[in-house]
């Protein structure tokens, strides 16, 4: 769950890193100093820094023993509450990997007071919610993609890099696990369970066409946001299923 959550965050950030060469000033604030090239390099290392420094922070608020005493019913809503609120306030700066980055931090550091039961009643409460959110972000990006219009040259492009970026994040994930008390087989099976991507290409794929229609970019960055919408559809409808069905299979294969 930890690397899952990181691999978003990682996700996440290098998708801002890039977004800030592609469309420069215009995507996002400048918050160090008035070249937007300077802002991109510093962009990503700051995020990462600041998001652990201000998590550790947070969590050490999470782990008093004034919180930890709180129920877990109350508990959930209140770290779900400042959770989105951290992710909002940090999206609008233009630095939303770093509230991400925070609030992730905040939880694992607060966990590890809370107790396994007390941190398994408040993550169960939490997906409660992300259940029902989960529904309206990926009915969203489908809406989004209008067969009758496709470009297929776009949908043979985002499947030859949708097929490279399995290839690689396949063997990658298990080799990962190199040093870790696993068999080959296990290893093996974790690169499977990895096959799946979904829910950072949902929230993000639009990214970049509502950037190019707010801010009258041109025709450009119009094609260029519907490529991305295009893949980040692709994306989910192929890996999401063909993962669950490997996982699956293979679970009864590779596990003892």
């Amino acid at each position: 769950m930890a690397a899952a959550s990181l691999d978003d965050i990682f996700a996440i950030s290098m998708f801002g890193i890039f977004l800030g060469f592609g469309m420069r000033d215009v995507s996002g604030h400048l918050l160090f100093g008035d070249d937007p090239l300077v802002n991109t390099i510093v962009h990503g290392p700051f995020e990462l820094i600041a998001g652990i420094i201000l998590g550790i922070v947070l969590g050490s608020i999470v782990r008093m023993n004034w919180f930890t005493r709180i129920n877990h019913k109350i508990k959930a809503p209140i770290l779900l509450f400042c959770a989105l609120g951290l992710a909002f306030a940090f999206n609008q700066v233009g630095i939303v990997g770093l509230g991400y980055l925070a609030v992730i931090t905040t939880a694992a550091i607060g966990a590890t007071k809370w107790g396994k039961h007390e941190a398994e009643e408040v993550e169960k409460l939490i997906s409660y919610v992300w259940q029902i959110i989960q529904v309206p972000l990926f009915g969203l990006i489908g809406s989004s993609v209008y067969f009758a219009d496709l470009d297929w040259g776009d949908v043979g492009l985002a499947l030859i890099i949708i097929a490279v970026g399995i290839s690689f994040r396949a063997p990658s994930a298990a080799l990962s696990m190199v040093g870790c008390k696993m068999n080959l087989r296990e290893k093996a099976f974790v690169g499977i369970a990895w096959i799946p991507k979904a829910t950072v290409q949902a929230a993000l794929g639009g990214v970049v066409l509502g950037l190019a229609n707010d801010n009258d970019l041109g025709e450009d960055f119009i094609v260029a946001g519907n490529r991305h919408i295009i893949l980040a559809f692709f994306s989910i409808v192929i890996t999401a299923p063909l993962g669950a069905i490997l996982t699956a299979w293979s679970g009864t294969k590779l596990l003892s």
